[in-house]
């Protein structure tokens, strides 16, 4: 059993707040560290500074949560307003990224389950 804190997040005008985990407690069977890992807000082309190092592997998503009546505005690419800092990328190349990852996972599927698939298939055959 490991507590984990897996919330990056900036709070209010540009000022930092504490990361607060989403799930109290949270099964892992291996902790993979980024070594030069990090996390960086950027506010107007502006940055804020680095909020977070040493980020766990895995996948982020950005999400913005608001109240009273608050608006934001987000711009995921592929035309900024501020230059990108070196090298980051917009969320809107993830997409692509996303494709290709979605379709490997599908044929590694069928290949690994061929033969429960094509029983699978023999037995709807037969009952048609």
């Amino acid at each position: 059993l490991v507590m984990q804190k897996f919330s990056y997040h900036i709070f209010g005008f540009g000022n930092r707040s504490v990361n607060i985990p989403f799930y109290k407690y949270i099964y892992l069977n291996q902790v993979v560290i980024l070594s030069t890992s990090y996390i960086e807000f950027y506010r107007n082309g502006k940055s804020c500074g680095i909020a977070f190092t040493d980020i766990y592997a895995g996948f982020y998503y950005p999400a913005v949560s608001l109240f009273q009546g608050a608006t934001v505005r987000c711009n995921f690419g592929p035309s900024f307003r501020y230059p990108v800092p070196h090298g980051a990328r917009g969320m809107c190349e993830r997409v692509g990224e996303m494709y290709i990852e979605q379709t490997l996972a599908d044929i590694l599927y069928l290949v690994e389950n061929e033969d429960e698939l094509a029983e699978e298939a023999a037995k709807c055959a037969r009952n048609l």
